[in-house]
């Protein structure tokens, strides 16, 4: 194999994993998103129990679950498990 091949295969490569960043990025940063939301209404709501923090992270945590590709019920078990239920 020459120099040559090597560089244009690798190039190739290269630009493939470019078309597929920006293909997955979105949901990728959407995914992220979510999870920092998530947290930090766990956080919020783990300082005073209120209601209306549970039922944002109930909103949240659903959307959350189905960015992630999980079923409904394992993301009402996941919610609960984090707020203790």
């Amino acid at each position: 194999m020459s120099i040559k091949f090597l560089v244009v295969v690798m190039g190739i490569i290269l630009l493939s994993l470019y078309a597929f960043l920006r293909m997955y990025r979105p949901k990728e940063e959407l995914q992220m998103a979510l999870e920092v939301d998530y947290i930090e209404s766990l956080k919020k709501y783990y300082a005073n129990k209120d209601k209306e923090i549970q039922k944002h992270i109930f909103e949240i945590g659903t959307k959350y679950g189905a960015a992630l590709g999980m079923t409904k019920e394992n993301t009402l078990k996941m919610i609960q498990k984090d707020l203790g239920q």
